[in-house]
């Protein structure tokens, strides 16, 4: 009803593109997403969506600047900064990363995705010669099940750093039991806690 009104409106363009792409329909959201990137006044939101998109279809790059443009346009997009973040994460770049993490803490102290996020990144940066981000990691996983206690995803991840990072066995099972009992057990949580536990056996 908004584009009947109007056709080139930015907001509406990427809300349509969106739920698109929550069905699967890649080209359809691509097309919108263009309409919306090329109306006379360029919004967060558009730029967002077509990160999103660019990383459906695998388009790594392509998604990072999406997402960069969208941050610098309105420097609070959380989403923004999340999925910048992430895309970062996966292609290593651990410093970078736990930039754009912290940048959503900033704004929004009790953004779980972003300190899990930030934990990922901060056991990339770790080493033998300097546990100290371990530290920080541990201390936001801790957060997070102080404040959500059956957050399967937290437990599994201070799980993983208590195993690779940290040498601590013991504390590693207990987590990764912990993030398999609350995990849905067709999740991808619940099948890589299964796994480490076999590890630990």
């Amino acid at each position: 009803e908004v584009l009947v009104q109007r056709p080139g409106d930015a907001r509406a363009l990427s809300e349509l593109a969106m739920a698109h792409l929550d069905r699967g329909e890649v080209d359809a959201a691509d097309l919108l997403v263009r309409q919306a990137l090329a109306a006379e006044r360029r919004t967060a939101a558009a730029e967002r969506t077509a990160g999103l998109v660019a990383w459906r279809r695998g388009e790594d790059a392509v998604a990072f600047r999406h997402f960069q443009a969208a941050a610098e346009l309105d420097p609070r997009d959380a989403t923004a900064q999340l999925n910048m973040g992430s895309v970062l994460l996966m292609a290593g770049v651990y410093d970078r990363a736990a930039t754009a993490f912290r940048s959503v803490l900033e704004n929004e102290p009790a953004n779980v995705d972003a300190a899990l996020g930030l934990a990922a990144a901060l056991r990339g940066l770790g080493s033998r010669e300097d546990a100290t981000p371990y530290a920080e990691a541990e201390r936001l996983l801790r957060g997070v099940l102080e404040a959500q206690p059956r957050h399967p995803e937290a437990a599994f991840n201070l799980g993983v750093l208590y195993l690779r990072n940290l040498d601590r066995r013991a504390d590693a099972k207990a987590y990764l039991e912990r993030a398999k009992k609350n995990a849905p057990s067709k999740s991808e949580t619940y099948r890589r806690a299964t796994e480490l536990l076999e590890e630990l056996r």
